[in-house]
């Protein structure tokens, strides 16, 4: 699975244009990585460079996600017989 969030809405009142900040999100892609649910983490609208890299610091100690293959099993055919 992958990730690629935004720093929230534009908001042109916040000092970067978005509401979120690397601190504030990079606890959340930490947990989503520990509990194996990430291969690819990225970033969209208001994510930075240093957004990039907090991340990639957050889960550069951590292994890689394993997951069996998906099962080809189509439960259209099962009752289509």
């Amino acid at each position: 699975m992958s990730v690629y969030p935004n720093a929230g809405l534009p908001n042109p009142l916040a000092e970067t244009g978005f509401d979120l900040n690397e601190p504030e999100m990079t606890p959340a892609i930490r947990e989503w990585a520990e509990n194996g649910w990430l291969n690819i983490i990225g970033g969209c609208c208001g994510t930075t460079p240093e957004f990039i890299r907090g991340f990639a610091n957050a889960v550069k100690a951590l292994r890689r996600a394993s997951r069996r293959p998906w099962s080809r099993f189509c439960a259209c055919r099962a009752h289509s017989r």
